[in-house]
Order: structure tokens, then C-alpha cells, then sequence
């Protein structure tokens, strides 16, 4: 199922967006660290995620589901959203920091009207 469902290429998309997040924290460290950073995070061993994730999901889905979930995966539509998955993961959390940054801006402007 986590092969059907490409988590290499989710995981992935997950650790470029923590490094950019922190890339616009840390604007001093230069390109070439971050360069560097990226592809050491980016071996960080499948096998041993996938030795993690496997627990996770056989403690919240029996057999019989994660065989539903594997059919799924392997129909059209199941194809069509696991190919797409990563895109989608990307754009959210683009939307997300902005959405965040906008909570953070309304937060802080609250705040100073109330003299904090």
C-alpha cells in the first residue's frame, strides 16, 4: 500500500518544504548548505520509514481494510490521486504557510491594539 500510494515521493515533498520553511527563518546560511542538507535528508533510508510507518498503519486498519485501501490504490482513480498526492501535498502546504503567515500578521496586529 505505501508503495501504491508513492510515500518515498510524499516523504520527500515533506522534507523539501521543512528545509524551505527553515531556509526563510535562516536567510544568513548560504545556498550551499542548504544544497548540501537537502540531499543528505533526501537518503535518509526508505526501508527504515517504511519499518515505521508499517506498525502505524496495521494499529488503525485491520487486514481486510488495508486490502480494500491496496484495491483502491490500484484502480484508476486510486492511480490517478497516489500520482497526485505529492503535487497536492506541495500546493497545501504552500497554502498553508501563507494562511499561517496571515493568522500570525491579524494575531500580531490584535495584539498591538490591545497595547501587547
Amino acid at each position: 500500500m505505501l508503495e501504491l500510494t508513492h510515500y518515498k515521493e510524499n516523504f520527500e515533498v515533506g522534507i523539501k518544504g521543512m528545509i524551505n520553511s527553515m531556509k526563510n527563518l535562516r536567510p544568513n546560511i548560504p545556498k550551499e548548505v542548504w544544497d548540501r542538507l537537502d540531499t543528505e535528508f533526501m537518503n535518509v533510508s526508505m526501508e527504515e520509514l517504511m519499518d515505521l510507518l508499517i506498525p502505524i498503519y496495521y494499529e488503525h486498519l485491520d487486514e481486510k481494510t488495508l486490502n480494500r485501501v491496496i484495491t483502491f490504490y490500484k484502480s484508476p482513480a486510486g492511480k490517478k490521486l497516489a500520482e497526485k498526492t505529492s503535487l497536492i501535498t506541495q500546493d497545501a502546504m504552500l497554502a498553508g504557510q501563507e494562511w499561517g503567515r496571515k493568522i500570525g500578521e491579524e494575531l500580531g496586529k490584535k495584539l498591538a491594539e490591545e497595547g501587547y
